[in-house]
């Protein structure tokens, strides 16, 4: 909340992104989505917005990429 109130939604939209994606890549999908509630509750306009934004970037990974991903979840 004090990124939302200093910097503005957007500020804290990726910062909340960026422990979604630690907990995630991690395997600690519920605390990654305690993160997506936060956002969703706190700064929804942001959140939508933020959604859209970046949903293009998960269909543009590289077949390495996605290998990678998957290997990751794996090994869990």
């Amino acid at each position: 909340m004090e990124a939302r109130f200093s910097f503005g939604d957007k500020a804290a939209f990726h910062l909340i992104g960026l422990y979604v994606s630690e907990y995630d890549y991690h395997g600690r999908d519920d605390e990654a989505g305690i993160w997506v509630e936060v956002a969703k509750r706190f700064i929804s306009d942001a959140y939508r917005e933020g959604c859209q934004r970046i949903a293009p970037w998960f269909t543009a990974k590289t077949a390495d990429r996605l290998a990678l991903d998957t290997d990751m979840k794996l090994s869990k």
